[in-house]
């Protein structure tokens, strides 16, 4: 047996300090104007109590808009004249966020609702100069207007995961710059700092660990729509939502508070996630071919006729391969990979579809490079050497065949090249044969691994300990899967003048990587299971663990000493025969892992300093913006000009998300440049066609390239878990159509601001300002806060919170989500968005419709204080 043993990007608003500050308690409430009224007004009707129970009664639609014009009126009267009462009395005070009231305001801060159609200049920022000013890296300019645009399809609003969101055809606003709070004379000046702690409802104080689940943005409409006319209006409080908010609660733990978009990098001592190996142990069975497929007779009779150019070939030890999976808890999966050696893998292929002819030719001449032929021609040679390539049949296809081009692609190493057949070329292509839904979503061990695997080590040995990455590469990779001889006759390569039929998995099918993960899955799970390699993660050929410094054996094919583990792995691909190459089998510290320097001494993930100048140079191409070219007009004026729109193919556009993919190991907020980037390919497949960018997408891009630029491209490998007992700033947040409110839980502390009455109802407004909300919370921290606090905000909207903790959203969102980010990374903070029922959001649901009595009685001594939110533009809602 061989097994012995931060950036510059945006800047927001630089907002004045002039505050006053006063505490409300209920007995102060009692003076009140008389036209505050007891209870709140309902947003889905007239004003409702015990005694009073609100019934909905028939009406029309012009009455039904009426009623909706007069509540806002209302509602903004009565805050107004409740908000004059506590000036007037000294109750109110001003928060940093925001321009100060009071003072006659610049021309350009009169703005426009969030429907008006008019494309707005870039506003400047003003400050008072009584107060002394934090420095912040920001750049000083708002996020630019945009034209509206209508939204055709659901797809206008796709987010970064290219999956479609359910939202109706609308035309929905294009951009919100926030309007201003009414005049307010006489305000005292202070400094804001958070006032000390005091007593706070313990039932609020402890709703800190929900998480949710995405829900439909029908709930948050549903707080304004009115009841159907012949229904009585419940109240919210009778309906038992007990059961879905326990199930959202239950998942806060594993997601509220370990954020999706850190799950490849945050790391919780004894936790490991599961590997490729794993998933070995649940994976369905490999296909085989069909009756359908098999029931060919133009493809039976040229194979029966020409057995000599169909073959099973590979290195494999199959024998030893399958005994030494005789534990493996999933044998059928088992059974099917070593089928697939011994008949020929299947790539989840109808060979069948309609429309497709029996036999294609889509060959083309060979290069014009004299390298690049040479190099073909040498492969050529090789792959017949190794009975990969059939003998030579002449320069016409047989019935039944399809050939594909082939092209000498250049490697990561100068001077290499790698043969690949491009089976996506034209529409009978025989990636167009495959079904992308069964070849999508096999898994491939990444950092998040290795970043487990060495706290794991770590915690195991003495802090002194000197530790050794290594990395194992398999030769040929998918060249080692033969194909069945079905899908061989499709793969007839043509080299100058001669045809080869291709036996084996080839580089341009879209099956091949899914096939050989399934393959290499199962040699990872013996080496750990059976050859005791703990520390050890696997990426397609790749194999990486890490050894202590100088425990080494002697690999006597190579004639050198290796660390021990991979010594033995070695061992085992020689049992199994699997090839390997002396030069790809390397070890050090620091050591390059998936493109990524690693060191396990100083526990860091690093981007290499050619990579990452690479990456920026990737990322000026495609922010750069294009010039402009003379278009000579009908009457030969050439004074009129065009924007030549940049653009890339398809299959480029994949390419560079792979890369930023990649940057996202040491910058995870780089998904953010993903969210308008996906919805410009979303449902394209050729990949030669031509995908124009747009001034959206380039300017994710400039952003992205900012914070790389800015970042010193090194992330330490450390446990970053936390939760609500490590938290500086508690913060809880609600918006709704009047209004925007937040509350400081620790300092008792609660911040509202009105929003534009005029703005049309929809679910995306909503969603805007619940945003908008957190945004405007996240800022206030950040002007009182230290460097490096640890942040809990509270949101009652699962559209945000599911925003924040992916940074995945539509494309309107997607600003307000960078401006957060621009916070967090100036700060160096930490934050941690959670879900809770609006019931457990007493506070701040008061603050944002302004019933402050009610506020008041939820937290007894509440400070209040108005806020002026950041200014920034919805984004686009088309691709």
């Amino acid at each position: 047996m061989p097994c012995q043993s931060a950036p510059a990007a945006r800047r927001l608003f630089d907002c004045s300090e002039n505050t006053t500050t006063t505490s409300l308690g209920p007995a102060s409430l009692s003076k009140w104007p008389a036209e505050v009224p007891q209870d709140s007004l309902l947003l889905n009707g007239t004003a409702s109590s015990v005694d009073n129970p609100s019934i909905s009664m028939p009406s029309s639609p012009p009455s039904t808009v009426l009623q909706l014009m007069k509540r806002q009126r209302v509602a903004w009267e009565t805050r107004k004249s409740a908000l004059s009462s506590l000036i007037r009395k000294g109750w109110s005070e001003r928060a940093l966020i925001g321009l100060v009231h009071g003072n006659a305001l610049p021309p350009h801060t009169r703005l426009p609702s969030l429907i008006a159609p008019k494309r707005l200049p870039h506003t400047e920022i003003t400050s008072k100069g009584n107060s002394k000013r934090r420095l912040y890296r920001h750049i000083t300019k708002s996020f630019p207007s945009t034209k509206p645009s209508v939204t055709t399809s659901a797809l206008d609003n796709t987010s970064s995961s290219l999956t479609t969101t359910n939202s109706p055809n609308s035309t929905p606003p294009s951009s919100c710059l926030m309007v201003h709070e009414p005049m307010m004379p006489n305000v005292m000046l202070t400094t804001n700092r958070e006032a000390p702690p005091t007593q706070v409802p313990a039932n609020l104080e402890a709703k800190s660990k929900y998480a949710a689940v995405s829900m439909a943005p029908k709930d948050a409409i549903a707080r304004t729509a009115n009841a159907p006319s012949d229904t009585f209006v419940t109240s919210a409080k009778n309906l038992d939502t007990r059961p879905r908010n326990a199930t959202i609660a239950r998942r806060s733990e594993c997601y509220g508070l370990h954020p999706k978009y850190l799950r490849y990098n945050t790391w919780e001592p004894g936790v490991f996630s599961p590997t490729t190996s794993d998933w070995t142990e649940t994976a369905l069975p490999l296909p085989r071919p069909s009756p359908s497929d098999l029931d060919n007779p133009v493809v039976s009779k040229t194979i029966a006729e020409n057995p000599s150019l169909f073959k099973i070939v590979t290195p494999i030890n199959v024998a030893n391969f399958e005994a030494m999976l005789t534990n493996h808890p999933n044998p059928t999966f088992v059974k099917s990979v070593c089928a697939g050696l011994r008949e020929g893998f299947w790539p989840w292929a109808d060979t069948r579809r309609e429309g497709f002819p029996d036999t294609h030719d889509a060959s083309r001449l060979p290069p014009t490079d004299d390298a690049k032929a040479a190099f073909l021609r040498q492969q050529r040679d090789i792959e017949l050497q190794k009975g990969r390539f059939s003998p030579a049949f002449g320069p016409n296809l047989l019935d039944g065949m399809y050939s594909m081009p082939i092209h000498a692609v250049p490697k990561a190493e100068p001077g290499a090249m790698r043969m690949v057949t491009d089976h996506s070329a034209t529409d009978f292509s025989l990636n167009n044969l495959i079904d992308h839904d069964q070849v999508t979503g096999f898994p491939l061990d990444n950092m998040k691994h290795v970043g487990e695997m060495l706290l794991h080590l770590r915690a195991s040995l003495d802090e002194d300990t000197k530790l050794v990455m290594w990395k194992a590469d398999i030769a040929e990779a998918y060249r080692l899967l033969p194909m069945h001889p079905f899908w061989q006759i499709k793969q007839a390569n043509r080299i100058d003048d001669a045809l080869y039929i291709d036996r084996n998995a080839a580089f341009g099918s879209s099956a091949s990587g899914s096939l050989f993960i399934s393959f290499n899955g199962l040699v990872t799970w013996i080496a750990k299971n059976v050859c005791n390699i703990d520390n050890l993660t696997v990426y397609v050929d790749d194999s990486t663990g890490c050894d202590i410094d100088c425990d080494v054996l002697f690999y006597s094919p190579y004639n050198k000493f290796l660390p021990r583990h991979q010594k033995t792995l070695l061992d085992l691909w020689d049992h199994l025969g699997v090839p390997h190459k002396e030069k790809k089998q390397v070890f050090g510290s620091p050591l390059t892992v998936i493109g990524i320097d690693v060191d396990p001494n100083a526990m860091t993930l690093t981007q290499p300093p050619l990579a990452r100048e690479r990456f920026l140079a990737e990322l000026a191409l495609w922010s750069a913006e294009p010039s402009k070219t003379p278009k000579r007009a009908a009457d030969g004026d050439a004074r009129h000009t065009r924007k030549v729109t940049a653009h890339f193919k398809l299959k480029e556009w994949q390419h560079f998300s792979g890369y930023i993919n990649w940057d996202i190991n040491v910058h995870p907020y780089l998904r953010l440049a993903l969210n308008n980037f996906y919805p410009k390919i979303s449902g394209k497949f050729k990949p030669e066609q031509k995908v124009y960018t747009n001034r959206v997408v380039r300017a994710d891009l400039r952003w992205a390239m900012q914070h790389v630029q800015l970042s010193n491209g090194v992330r330490v490998l450390k446990s970053i878990s936390w939760g609500p007992d490590d938290a500086d700033y508690i913060v809880y947040g609600d918006a709704c159509l009047s209004g925007m409110g937040f509350w400081l839980a620790r300092s008792n502390a609660g911040f509202f601001a009105s929003i534009p009455a005029n703005d049309e109802i929809s679910d995306e407004i909503i969603h805007f300002y619940e945003a908008l909300c957190l945004l405007s919370a996240l800022y206030h921290i950040h002007k009182i806060a230290s460097n490096g606090s640890r942040i809990i905000i509270h949101t009652d909207s699962s559209n945000v919170f599911d925003n924040f903790n992916t940074l995945r959203c539509s494309p309107r969102i997607n600003p307000i989500i960078m401006a957060a980010v621009d916070i967090l990374v100036d700060g160096n903070h930490d934050l941690r968005v959670l879900w809770i029922p609006t019931l457990e959001n007493s506070v701040a649901d008061a603050l944002s419709r302004g019933n402050f009595e009610r506020a008041s009685h939820a937290a007894p001594g509440i400070s209040l204080q108005t806020f002026q939110p950041p200014r920034v533009t919805m984004g686009h809602a088309k691709k």
